[in-house]
């Protein structure tokens, strides 16, 4: 499957795994960002409008539910067709059930 056209911020504290999350995101052809923190993460998610945000869970200066409600078309949000955007977040351990 490939990803052209895609935009897709990481944000993750970890460079190692967040540059080959990148690398193999970008061989798909999506654009891809790093953010390490919230703030950084705002601050991307406020200039792009990105079609995926892959984060972990806890960051440095907060979680990623902050992430919400930020952005040009508002994180959530699909701007062009104003209706809801199918949303996941997940801490990575939860359970199905």
């Amino acid at each position: 499957m490939r990803l052209d056209g895609n935009s897709i911020l990481v944000a993750d504290a970890d460079t190692v795994y967040s540059s080959q999350l990148r690398d193999a995101l970008c061989r798909q052809g999506a654009s891809c960002f790093h953010a390490t923190d919230i703030n950084s993460a705002k601050e991307l998610i406020g200039k792009y409008n990105f079609d995926v945000v892959i984060a972990n869970y806890y960051l440095s200066d907060g979680i990623i539910h902050e992430l919400k409600g930020t952005g040009p078309g508002r994180l959530g949000r699909d701007s062009s067709r104003s209706k809801r955007v199918p949303e996941r977040i997940s801490a990575g351990n939860e359970r199905s059930g």
